[in-house]
């Protein structure tokens, strides 16, 4: 559904990473008809933006690659191999476009907004955003220069930017953070 914030919490060591893989998998798969008249008419392809602010991409890019696949992307005997595997389990015009980010890059809602104008430039239509992991956003511009410091501040401030934000887009944000022992 557009327009709305999806948040999952979980404790360490609990898939979060993989669980949002799946969802994006997921839309991907099963909504396809849905998207199949607008497509038709705007030419404009759908697309799950994922973006990873988790470190390690290249294990994140095994772990969807065998997701997609059920088979090891090491055993492929050649990329070609790799990429028809992956090809052959993925029918559907619904794209995952994948965006790994940099420690040092700032991914706040700016930056989201800008790679969907983006994506929309290049004739794709954003159906919904998927960000791992919520707690390595940015901090907001506001945040910064009122020098917000407080770890249970900032989420709740980034949380509501993010209601805010999505109130009105035809996409929902879907993320995960990850709690502490405290449960925060």
């Amino acid at each position: 559904r557009g327009g709305t914030f999806n948040i999952f919490f979980a404790d360490t060591n609990t898939f979060k990473s993989a669980l949002l893989r799946n969802i994006a998998v997921w839309i991907a798969r099963y909504n396809a008809d849905m998207f199949m008249e607008e497509f038709l008419k705007t030419k404009k392809r759908p697309t799950v933006l994922f973006i990873s602010l988790e470190d390690g991409s290249k294990e994140d890019m095994n772990r969807y690659y065998s997701i997609m696949t059920k088979t090891d992307l090491m055993q492929a005997d050649s990329f070609n191999v790799a990429l028809e595997n992956f090809r052959g389990n993925y029918n559907t015009i619904i794209d995952i476009t994948h965006v790994n980010v940099n420690n040092d890059a700032v991914m706040n809602l700016q930056t989201i907004d800008n790679l969907v104008h983006r994506l929309e430039e290049d004739n794709y239509t954003v159906i919904a955003i998927i960000v791992d992991s919520f707690d390595l956003m940015s901090p907001s511009d506001e945040d910064i220069a009122r020098r917000v410091t407080d770890e249970t501040q900032l989420l709740t401030n980034r949380a509501k930017a993010i209601e805010k934000w999505i109130g009105d887009k035809p996409f929902p944000l879907i993320t995960a953070h990850q709690l502490n022992r405290a449960g925060n």
